[in-house]
């Protein structure tokens, strides 16, 4: 039977004995990770490559996903990774009340314990209702210097985000069918145009504009 008393005792080495050397704990070395975030099932190619450290914790990191792709923002996300769901302390207590142990808060979860080595991956999720999956991937990391500055920067970006909102995927590729062959549906070809504007190019990524905002984030 557990006996309280033995919690507070502590055991003494042997009479001229050495007490026991307690193990030194290393810090973990903080990275710069390159990583390609690469937007899943879609009708044209969105990739971007990045630089950022790896102890940001993972709500961090998806506000940063967000930025890099070009999001709005503001809808629930999540990352994915080995049968367990990564995302927001409310939606965790969520999932909790029906009996959901697999979601886990992301605030307390660093990118390095999901991306460990050169070529692991996780699915990143936003928005549960259009469901942009994105998949990313650690291509590369070294150690951080000593007198280094964090930051985070795009190193390659490929493609335009869709708009917030749009449908998800099939809904965005019916969007670039009707811009594309204003024609067919010259209405629906019109709405797009009021609610875009005439220079949206599904192609265009302005990597100079995300960096230099990049600049002022604290990570």
């Amino acid at each position: 039977r557990y006996n309280n008393n033995m919690a507070t005792q502590r055991k003494q080495p042997a009479s001229g004995g050495m007490a026991p050397k307690k193990a030194k704990e290393t810090a973990k070395p903080v990275r710069l990770y390159d990583i390609g975030i690469e937007w899943m099932h879609s009708p044209v190619k969105v990739s971007r490559v990045i630089t950022i450290p790896s102890d940001v914790k993972l709500e961090v990191f998806a506000s940063i996903i967000q930025h890099v792709m070009g999001w709005g923002g503001g809808h629930l996300d999540a990352f994915n990774k080995n049968g367990i769901e990564y995302t927001d302390a409310q939606s965790v207590a969520y999932s909790r009340g029906y009996g959901d142990r697999s979601s886990v808060d992301y605030q307390n979860v660093s990118l390095d314990e999901l991306l460990t080595r050169k070529g692991s991956n996780v699915v990143y999720v936003y928005d549960f209702g259009d469901s942009w999956q994105h998949k990313v991937s650690l291509h590369s990391y070294r150690d951080l210097g000593a007198d280094e500055k964090r930051q985070c920067k795009v190193l390659k970006g490929e493609g335009a985000c869709p708009p917030d909102d749009v449908g998800g995927v099939w809904g965005y590729a019916d969007m670039l069918h009707v811009l594309a062959n204003p024609d067919e549906d010259h209405e629906q070809y019109e709405e797009y145009i009021d609610w875009l504007g005439d220079d949206f190019d599904p192609n265009h990524y302005d990597i100079d504009r995300i960096n230099k905002a990049l600049q002022i984030m604290r990570i």
